[in-house]
């Protein structure tokens, strides 16, 4: 596409006043006459189209993702979701939900995601607001976010101070649960000697160093993107036991399991401040090491021969 002329200081500060004078509906038609997408929607500028409806338009993206990344955008000028009406944002996704049934038989891919980019900051490159629709395949790396672990401390004061701005942003009321002191009889604090409350608590403290020294945690002590990354790893383990270990400022996650008639021992490493250092993975000897993504390197070879045109004829 053409590069604009760049506006001379004297041509900008003539458009800067005449937007500044221009009615609300003046400035929408300038807004439209100016976004690349709006020229789409009009036929001036061509694309690959897929669908189309009263509302919105989905076509391919031109630079994907993926082949088969469709954009889905309501016909209407609007430059983050905020400024969509409620009904304008139900229809695009409720065409994001067909869309993405089409995308799974068509291209035969094993999922999808639905992707929002609101804001610079996000990674919105266009001013006209869109949906982004993926077609994804196991380990093809789209999207690839690092994982961090935040602690429970810390999970917890933000969400003290997310529900605090939320409630007072939306206007809502906080629940306030008071948890009752648990009382208990004195006669239940003395019944026992106290030579026998000694003996009971050496025992009790012998069973929870027992404990540490086995290190057996249980699923809900891990952290919940721990957990995901290994699930991402192997698809379909049954997790039947887990490992912690400290060593060298590391926390080291070592976990075993099943998945497909396969053992399977998973270890992530963990650096001090929550960043994934290392994730090794190990099944079944006979089977040697994992290599990641064989599985796809067939399907990447033929998606490179496959043009826009030919993934548009899919959707007709």
């Amino acid at each position: 596409m053409p590069q604009q002329p760049q506006l001379t200081e004297e041509q900008r500060k003539q458009l800067e006043e005449k937007i500044k004078n221009m009615s609300p509906q003046e400035l929408a038609e300038f807004q439209k006459l100016q976004c690349i997408f709006c020229q789409i929607v009009v036929g001036k500028i061509p694309s690959h189209k897929v669908y189309e409806d009263e509302k919105t338009i989905s076509l391919l993206d031109i630079n994907p993702a993926r082949k088969g990344h469709l954009l889905i955008l309501p016909k209407e000028h609007y430059a983050i979701m905020p400024q969509l009406p409620e009904k304008e944002i139900g229809h695009l996704f409720l065409v994001g939900k067909k869309l993405s049934q089409v995308l799974l038989r068509a291209l035969k891919v094993s999922g999808t995601t639905l992707f929002v980019a609101n804001g610079l900051a996000a990674g919105q490159r266009s001013q006209h607001f869109m949906l982004h629709l993926i077609p994804r395949k196991e380990r093809d790396e789209v999207l690839e976010i690092e994982e961090k672990i935040i602690d429970k401390t810390q999970q917890q004061k933000i969400l003290e101070a997310v529900e605090n701005r939320v409630s007072e942003l939306l206007g809502t009321k906080k629940k306030i649960v008071h948890k009752k002191e648990e009382t208990f009889p004195s006669s239940e604090k003395t019944q026992n000697s106290p030579a026998l409350n000694e003996k009971e608590n050496r025992k009790e403290a012998a069973e929870k160093e027992e404990e540490k020294d086995e290190k057996k945690v249980e699923l809900d002590d891990i952290p919940s993107n721990i957990l995901a990354l290994v699930k991402k790893k192997v698809k379909g383990i049954e997790i039947k036991e887990i490992e912690v270990e400290e060593k060298n400022g590391s926390k080291i996650y070592e976990f075993e399991g099943i998945a497909h008639g396969k053992d399977y021992e998973v270890e992530v490493e963990v650096d001090s401040k929550g960043k994934v250092k290392k994730v090794r993975i190990e099944k079944d000897a006979d089977d040697g090491p994992i290599e990641e993504n064989n599985p796809d390197r067939e399907e990447e070879k033929k998606d490179e021969k496959v043009s826009l045109d030919d993934i548009a004829n899919l959707f007709k």
